[in-house]
């Protein structure tokens, strides 16, 4: 396979990863801390944590998209007259556009700070969830969501072989079906339990 299929298969895995876990994380997972939160004390802390971290990393993104659109829009119809503009007028294009990446980008970073404390609380749920239900495929998947972690952040390393940064989003893919596959495990079980020990039911 050459370059390009191999940055196309690249693509195509982040793109899965990404869009598998925003279904995961505020679709299911977020969801389902709060009830088990309810159910069960234990996981009160993870759960805020997840629900406060991912939620407000939704929201500064958008918030930094929202800088970015707002501080270039007005310009585009003036870049084609960039050249021929008095420099005064120039140099304040320029002094806003720079100000404006410079307030994405400082949003962006507390975003990622954001994210951050959210994935914490989520391996701090999955591996709690391992311990409270015995059974082993939360804590691999939490396992697997910090080698995805570690291994992009090698795969940022440059001379290192391109198939190296297929392994991040891979990792992040086979987490989120082993999670699926405890967490259908983990329900049928709850179903057989007592009335007395199940979580409860979110309305």
């Amino acid at each position: 396979m050459n370059f390009a299929g191999l940055l196309v298969v690249e693509v195509l895995l982040i793109l899965a990863s990404i869009i598998l876990s925003l279904i995961a994380i505020y679709g299911r997972l977020v969801p389902a801390g709060e009830t088990l939160a309810k159910w069960r004390s234990t996981f009160s802390s993870s759960a805020k944590l997840m629900k406060y971290g991912y939620w407000g990393f939704l929201g500064l993104i958008i918030l930094a998209i929202i800088i970015l659109v707002a501080g270039i829009a007005p310009h585009i119809g003036n870049l084609h007259g960039l050249i021929s503009s008095s420099r005064s007028e120039t140099n304040g294009m320029i002094i806003s556009l720079v100000f404006t990446f410079l307030g994405a980008v400082l949003v962006a970073i507390v975003a990622s700070i954001a994210y951050l404390i959210g994935w914490i609380g989520e391996i701090m749920f999955l591996f709690e969830l391992s311990t409270q239900t015995s059974l082993q495929g939360f804590r691999t998947a939490g396992i697997l969501y910090l080698l995805a972690f570690l291994v992009s952040f090698v795969s940022l390393v440059p001379h290192l072989i391109l198939v190296i940064s297929f392994v991040a989003p891979a990792l992040q893919i086979a987490a989120l079906i082993i999670l699926r596959e405890s967490a259908i495990e983990a329900l049928k079980e709850a179903g057989q339990a007592p009335a007395t020990n199940a979580p409860p039911v979110p309305q």
